[in-house]
């Protein structure tokens, strides 16, 4: 049996397929910041640097599904993959990001190709800003800017996902992701909310 591109989600998600995932490599394909990787006492805050993040054959699976978004059959084998088994819901980099604007063409091309599932993800790549756009102009599509104690401010114009400890929670309307999506109906995936995390 051929190794699979994409994932079932985690325990977080939920387990009964109703979420798939696709995850790079984190800080090779992200712009980490100095929260990401030094957070509040010196290690990483970012969740994809901890845990089992950690583990070699997790990163070993994340750097493997790298070069493989680098063919040109990437794309076709996703749409074939999410096609073959009908997740509602589809989870982009909960480890990783962008890494340059012809990945992120492929990611639109498959989101276009499976207009029945409701994909999202989160982005620091502001300097990739037009394609971001673009891709979240898909009706199945939500991106949300992610906002640390370095961004602390949304800049392209799209719903953010930021720490609990910046201001800009208070000034908008943010809902508390409660990192459990079961209970929550998927509803991040469902609207553009902005959105705020416990940080830890």
């Amino acid at each position: 049996m051929a190794r699979m591109l994409i994932t079932k989600g985690n325990h977080k998600l939920g387990t009964d397929g109703a979420v798939y995932c696709f995850n790079l490599p984190a800080v090779s394909t992200c712009a980490p910041t100095k929260w990401c990787l030094e957070g509040k006492d010196g290690e990483p805050s970012c969740y994809a640097l901890n845990g089992r993040f950690k583990w070699p054959n997790v990163k070993d699976a994340y750097e493997w599904r790298y070069e493989e978004s680098l063919k040109s059959d990437f794309a076709g084998r996703v749409i074939d993959e999410i096609n073959k088994v009908t997740p509602q819901f589809f989870r982009w980099h909960v480890s990783g990001d962008f890494y340059n604007e012809e990945y992120i063409g492929k990611v639109e091309e498959i989101v276009i190709a499976t207009p029945n599932v409701l994909h999202r993800t989160t982005t620091r790549r502001r300097d990739f800003a037009k394609a971001v756009l673009q891709l979240n102009s898909q009706p199945n599509m939500i991106i949300r800017e992610s906002l640390d104690t370095v961004f602390r401010n949304p800049t392209l114009g799209l719903p953010f996902a930021a720490i609990d400890s910046i201001d800009i929670i208070n000034e908008m309307d943010a809902t508390e992701c409660k990192e459990d999506c079961i209970p929550c109906e998927y509803s991040c995936w469902k609207e553009p909310v902005n959105m705020y995390f416990k940080e830890k």
